[in-house]
């Protein structure tokens, strides 16, 4: 296998997130310096242990005597927050290290962010931490805060403290993080951590997925992130992660294709950063939301209701229009309209009215009294048919919406009194009493949106959740004589776009089936290796160093039964490269066996600096650019991977046979992937491959031409 970076360790995060004492360097008596807010934080938050602020030329700091350095302090020290010039951090952390500190949070600025001397101080301070082993969270960033109430830490110099709850938040941008703290309070959603990433000069959000994975206090996992760090151990670790049951969701920044590396190959066009992140993302079970506020609507459904066992939704309203919105947005979302049994109907029709509907979604008429909508909820939540309920209720002056709420919540109540619990239960109120209805709601733990959408969004995102859960992770072959090859060949390659029989020979070694061929530099030697194939017709290609893509040169010629039309098309490629400003002296001619039939398909791999290693599958051969009917992947890839990806076609039915044409062997076709996978794993020099077009046969692949490219 490819050497690759340990999984991080939970263990070494420890000292960060349950200390026994904590020392702020650079603590101030100034009020509106961030080295007292820091003091005050710890202070005011109630830490468990002592606090010794770190001060020369200050007797005092809130009252808490202060001590010249870190090492004048007496006893063991877990944490030191520092609050100093960017200079001074390195010297810091060095008797830090010297002190046996563990964890280290290192607000100052000044650093890789800024450029210049930054860049070095940054990577002086990463060495330091690694040769005493402190763990280190920023530089640049705003601090850290525990909920614990074994702990109750508030290293930060955040105005606002989260509450306590069972979600973990992580964000790379710290003054986005105050505002994340702020909003958490106003709806109610409380945090078991918050960490403020800042530069990731050490600490980064693979380590907290791996202590948050871990962590019986966090249910969920926020991150915000503008890059994923180490894309490989982050697949590995959030797969491990969701794969337990504990969700992850990521609004994840740069979405844009402004800064990403131009491509010369079909797959660097086809397979876009956005679209490599938000692949990687979904195969390893993490919900992508684009924006923070609907990162809160995820989270909200996620830390107090169970994921549902299906995407079936029943939606009880009391007004046609929100019910209608939210069918649309769920049906968009991917959810289901649930189907009610004639017990729910028969059930819903004994309380309400003739002109209210019993269809999903169901409208109770405004007139419907709390009782009366409490009793459509609970026969929604008992059928079996149904895996959540979204009720919607629009308050007016009139009705008491306290009753609304609490009849909504004894339907809860009698659905698990039947044994029909386990349902989650997204609540909308609308209206001018909404924060009533609310209050009544947050006790049961039941979240109350103020929009249709922004529910059906979030029971979307628990739906497939639950479907990431349900999904079988599959296997893959060992391929270990290939990986092997694979590895002695990867490191001799040359760099830069590899000539046709090195890109071939790249693809035998991973076990792929490549047409016969042969290569020659005259048209009369090109005749003889036609010959020499045996196998009538044959293709004749140019294959020259600075020929990308040989069909937009016309450099191949199909059919070829004889050997004088074989010189003839080789006489005729010379001219066509000519015309294209290319000396055909500096090229050679590839003759191959013509594979008849089939249908051709695109495969493809690159590696981008920010993702890692991505893998395409499309439909189209020349065509793969206009139809872009692609689908991607990351390594390593499963068999039930490959499957999804074949299935993620628009054009998979033709792949099984339509209006007559047989169909071709998927089976084929779901090993090339795999091989293709164990390429991408073991070459890492890979840059970007196509092999395009693979021919999909009856019985079996054959790939025809392919590009490849070494860093």
């Amino acid at each position: 296998m490819p050497s690759m970076s340990p999984d991080p360790d939970p263990r070494t995060l420890e000292a960060l997130f349950r200390p026994r004492a904590v020392a702020v360097v650079g603590a101030s008596r100034e009020a509106g310096s961030i080295g007292h807010a820091i003091v005050k934080n710890l202070i005011d938050s109630g830490f468990t242990g002592p606090v010794f602020p770190i001060n020369p030329k200050a007797r005092s700091v809130r009252g808490v005597p202060c001590h010249a350095s870190v090492e004048d302090v007496p006893g063991d020290l877990d944490l030191c927050v520092l609050v100093v010039p960017a200079p001074a951090v390195v010297p810091v952390l060095e008797q830090c290290g010297r002190k046996g500190v563990k964890a280290a949070v290192v607000i100052s600025a000044g650093f890789r962010e800024a450029g210049g001397e930054g860049v070095a101080r940054e990577a002086a301070l990463r060495e330091v931490a690694l040769r005493h082993g402190v763990r280190v969270v920023g530089p640049n960033c705003m601090g850290v805060l525990v909920t614990d109430p074994a702990v109750r830490l508030n290293a930060s110099f955040a105005a606002v403290a989260p509450l306590e709850g069972n979600v973990a938040f992580a964000s790379q941008s710290g003054a986005l993080g105050e505002a994340i703290l702020a909003r958490s309070r106003d709806l109610d959603l409380g945090l078991s951590a918050f960490v403020s990433l800042g530069n990731k000069a050490d600490v980064s959000g693979n380590d907290l997925l791996a202590f948050w994975g871990e962590d019986p206090r966090t249910r969920v996992i926020l991150l915000y992130l503008e890059s994923l760090g180490d894309p490989r151990t982050f697949a590995r670790v959030a797969r491990r992660v969701t794969r337990a049951g504990k969700p992850i969701l990521v609004v994840k920044s740069g979405r844009t294709a402004a800064g990403a590396r131009a491509s010369a190959s079909h797959t660097g066009s086809l397979a876009g950063v956005d679209e490599a992140t938000t692949t990687l993302l979904e195969r390893c079970g993490v919900q992508r939301v684009t924006r923070v506020e609907g990162l809160f609507n995820l989270a909200r459904a996620f830390s107090h209701q169970p994921v549902p066992r299906g995407p079936r939704v029943a939606i009880v309203s009391n007004a046609g229009g929100p019910g209608i919105m939210a069918a649309d947005a769920g049906t968009a979302y991917g959810l289901e309209m649930a189907t009610f049994s004639p017990q729910t109907v028969a059930a819903m029709r004994a309380v309400l009215p003739p002109e209210a509907s019993t269809n999903n979604p169901v409208d109770t008429i405004a007139t419907a009294t709390a009782a009366t909508f409490g009793a459509c909820v609970t026969a929604a939540l008992v059928d079996p048919g149904v895996d959540a309920v979204l009720p919607i209720y629009v308050g007016p002056s009139v009705m008491d919406v306290r009753a609304v709420a609490a009849e909504i919540v004894q339907g809860l109540e009698r659905a698990r009194a039947v044994g029909a619990g386990g349902k989650p239960l997204l609540a909308c109120f609308m209206g001018g009493r909404v924060a009533e209805a609310r209050e009544v709601l947050l006790r049961a733990r039941v979240p109350a949106y103020d929009f249709p959408e922004d529910a059906a969004q979030a029971l979307a995102a628990m739906a497939r959740f639950r479907a990431w859960l349900d999904r079988p992770e599959g296997a893959a072959p060992p391929l270990a004589e290939e990986r092997a090859r694979l590895r002695a060949l990867g490191a001799d390659l040359p760099a830069g776009w590899l000539d046709a029989d090195q890109a071939f020979a790249l693809l035998e070694a991973a076990g792929l089936r490549v047409a016969p061929r042969a290569f020659a530099a005259t048209p009369d030697e090109a005749a003889d290796a036609a010959a020499r194939l045996g196998a009538w017709p044959v293709v004749l290609k140019a294959d020259h160093p600075d020929l990308l893509h040989k069909t937009e040169a016309g450099a191949v010629r199909l059919g070829l039964s004889d050997p004088e039309a074989v010189r003839e098309a080789a006489r005729d490629l010379a001219r066509r490269l000519a015309q294209h400003g290319l000396d055909p002296a500096r090229g050679r001619l590839l003759v191959q066996a013509q594979v008849q039939g089939g249908r051709e398909l695109i495969l493809g791999a690159r590696t981008d600096p920010a993702v890692g290693p991505v893998l395409l599958v499309g439909l189209g051969g020349v065509h793969a650019e206009v139809l872009r009917d692609v689908a991607l992947g990351v390594p390593p890839l499963t068999d039930r991977d490959a499957e999804d990806m074949l299935d993620g076609l628009r054009g998979a039915p033709l792949l099984a046979g339509y209006r007559g044409q047989p169909g071709v062997d998927r089976a084929a076709l779901v090993d090339a992937l795999l091989r293709l996978s164990a390429l991408a794993e073991e070459v890492p020099r890979l840059a970007e491959l196509d092999v395009n077009p693979l021919l999909a046969l009856a019985h079996g692949a054959v790939v025809v031409d392919a590009r490849a490219r070494l860093e």
